[in-house]
């Protein structure tokens, strides 16, 4: 079992470094303005099921910023179906929503961000 274990491990890390750039990398080239670059790694390492919930941040970002907002809303869509925990995620979805001019599913957003933090559990308060 334990073989096992780490055969899957040593498989994800080998889909993972296939990367050109890795994610400060892309992080800065969004920050400096390489959007296109920015865009195209982005885009690459979401096609890994193994790809960190913040590539999705930094390529809807990146839409965003290019006033490409049906892509952005499309990235966003696909994110809340994968990571449906994500309060970061819903917060920028906020915004997706507002610039594609949906603005009932803007403050949903917003409404479930409220519900996941008052509720016990995983985001409840203490």
């Amino acid at each position: 079992m334990l073989v096992w274990r780490w055969c899957l491990l040593l498989l994800m890390a080998g889909a993972m470094s296939g990367f050109a750039k890795d994610l400060k990398e892309v992080e800065k080239d969004l920050l400096t303005g390489d959007y296109e670059e920015c865009i195209k790694e982005a885009e690459e390492a979401l096609k890994t099921p193994y790809a960190d919930e913040e590539w999705r941040h930094i390529l809807i970002r990146a839409y965003l910023t290019t006033g490409r907002y049906a892509d952005a809303l499309e990235v966003t869509r696909a994110g809340l179906r994968r990571h449906s925990w994500s309060v970061r995620l819903r917060l920028l979805a906020h915004e997706v929503y507002l610039q594609n001019g949906d603005r009932e599913q803007a403050e949903s957003m917003l409404n479930d961000i409220n519900s996941m933090a008052g509720s016990r559990g995983r985001y409840g308060y203490q």
